[in-house]
């Protein structure tokens, strides 16, 4: 067998790079800022998988951005089938009350480890009504 410098050297590369490939795992996966579909935009929300790097504990950020009467509401969903208006079932959600007062956290151990969600932001005003919702963004948890 003749085997020059430069294929030994690839052969080794590749067996190397088979043997030490592991299976991928899905991560978790913040999802970045949403922002109320006004503009400009009054409410935004953020989830951070893994709060101050702790695997087990979530975060899920909201913010109203203008002083009116309106404030901003997050909802995290982890539910596959939707409602009957054809959203994911919500399991959280987290309330700024509309003071502009800066970002409002909540902070816990939600879900499981890579459980799948989705995050949606939307401007109410008491009694609850709602408008300018974001679309649901995915993400993992």
């Amino acid at each position: 067998m003749n085997w020059s410098g430069g294929s030994l050297i690839a052969t080794i590369a590749v067996g190397a790079l088979t043997i030490g490939a592991a299976p991928s795992m899905a991560a978790s996966a913040d999802i970045g800022w949403v922002y109320t579909a006004d503009a400009p935009s009054g409410g935004r929300a953020y989830f951070d998988a893994d709060y101050a790097g702790h695997p087990s504990n979530e975060s899920l950020i909201v913010c109203d951005q203008r002083a009116d009467t309106y404030g901003a509401i997050a909802y995290l969903a982890s539910g596959t089938e939707p409602n009957a208006q054809g959203d994911p079932p919500v399991t959280l959600f987290h309330k700024d009350p509309g003071t502009f007062d800066g970002c409002h956290a909540l902070v816990g151990d939600f879900f499981p480890e890579d459980t799948p969600v989705q995050l949606r932001v939307c401007l109410y005003q008491y009694p609850e009504y709602e408008y300018s919702c974001s679309a649901w963004i995915p993400g993992r948890a």
